[in-house]
């Protein structure tokens, strides 16, 4: 059986958030996909699987017909998604399909099989990603029996993997993660029956992770706004089969990193970080060795600015890790080295309408000096000040 299966998956939640419209059927055959690849080499691209597999994960006969099979792939082929990597910043935008071919081919003993690949463009959300994805166990794919639960069983992996047992999360965030449709359920107790208390049930039976929760949050009339959820282990489970591979400390540290550097921004923005925004935080930590306190520096780094956003961090981040900034030293001597260079310019810089006409108003000037301190002149050789002597009376007549 498929399903009995403990391998380890892991997704972007990039593109976990383009494909909430995936029929359960469909979210088992990309599941099996993502157990049978290695994400870090490419060449796994190409996936068997064998008929029988293929009949029982998509809920079909023995004796379903050619067309009926073909039919059956067509819409995962058909799905497009924008295949844009967040870190080619140059790319407006660029769709293309998640997979590029699926054929049904037959062995030298007469057994069928199906072969899946990858669509090029695609290759960069599935393999060899250094953002951020999600790690969850294949099994439960096979397990839960909709699409809701599947999605709430990825949201209960991402939470965890950042170190949230206990949070607090808007209703509507929550109903748009699950892919519910702004006409579907529209009343609190609707969703709360037909959608959450199913997932809580169907979690707490089959998968390793499980979830309870409140009502948080009261709006206007009584009407729920937030819900605070309660991630729990499920021991039976976790008792039945090898649990999930545990990040080892160093993931531990920078998974705690990143939960902390993530509320940063989320309070300094006044908003939540998206899943892009979130590619660009996570490289922070991952890749250029950030910390929070590098953040909160360089979110200082850019407060002079009109509109700071989430990509100026990035900017300076990037420029920090090319320079070698690793400590909350290197940033305040890379910074005084910045300002020095450039306060003298910004300081006799005047742009009408500007917001800040002067350097120390802009926040240029290194913090720790008076901005009424003036800039020395540079002293002007006596040889060029003689030739603009005023010794001579003036030619009444000049040659013009």
């Amino acid at each position: 059986m498929v399903h009995k299966g403990n391998e380890i998956i892991e997704i972007r939640d990039y593109l976990l958030d383009q494909l909430k419209d995936l029929s359960l059927q469909e979210w088992r055959l990309l599941g099996y996909y993502l157990e049978k690849i290695n994400p870090r080499d490419i060449n796994t691209r190409y996936v068997r699987i064998d008929l029988d597999d293929y009949l029982e994960i998509m809920g079909l006969g023995e004796d379903a017909n050619i067309p009926y099979l073909k039919a059956s792939t067509k819409k995962l082929l058909l799905k497009v998604i924008d295949g844009k990597d967040p870190q080619k910043k140059n790319v407006v935008y660029s769709q293309t399909t998640l997979f590029q071919r699926c054929r049904l081919l037959s062995d030298e003993k007469g057994k069928y099989y199906f072969e899946l690949n990858a669509a090029d463009d695609s290759l960069p959300l599935l393999f060899d990603f250094k953002d951020h994805y999600i790690k969850a166990r294949g099994m439960n794919i096979f397990e839960l029996d909709s699409p809701n639960q599947i999605l709430m069983y990825f949201y209960l992996c991402k939470q965890n993997g950042l170190g949230r047992k206990t949070f607090e999360v808007p209703v509507d965030e929550l109903r748009d993660w699950l892919g519910i449709k702004p006409d579907e359920y529209q009343r609190f107790g609707n969703f709360k029956d037909y959608v959450l208390s199913v997932c809580e049930k169907a979690l707490k039976e089959h998968s390793e992770l499980y979830f309870t929760y409140e009502k948080g949050k009261l709006g206007a009339h009584g009407k729920c706004e937030t819900l605070k959820i309660h991630i729990k282990e499920n021991k039976k489970i976790s008792k039945q089969t090898e649990s999930v591979q545990l990040p080892d400390e160093s993931e531990n540290k920078e998974n705690e990193e990143i939960r902390k550097v993530t509320e940063l921004c989320e309070k300094c923005f006044n908003k939540k970080i998206n899943p892009i925004e979130f590619d660009w935080l996570r490289s922070w930590i991952k890749d250029y060795g950030m910390t929070e306190e590098l953040v909160k520096r360089a979110i200082k780094d850019n407060s002079f600015r009109n509109y700071l956003t989430m990509k100026n961090i990035d900017d300076t981040l990037m420029k920090w890790h090319e320079n070698g900034v690793k400590t909350l030293e290197d940033a305040e001597a890379f910074c005084k080295k910045e300002y020095e260079a450039n306060k003298l310019k910004a300081a006799r810089k005047t742009v009408t309408g500007s917001a800040w006409p002067t350097g120390a108003e802009a926040g240029i000037l290194w913090p720790e000096e008076s901005s009424e301190k003036e800039t020395k002149n540079e002293e002007i050789p006596e040889d060029i000040l003689d030739m603009f002597a005023d010794d001579e009376e003036p030619d009444e007549s000049p040659d013009i």
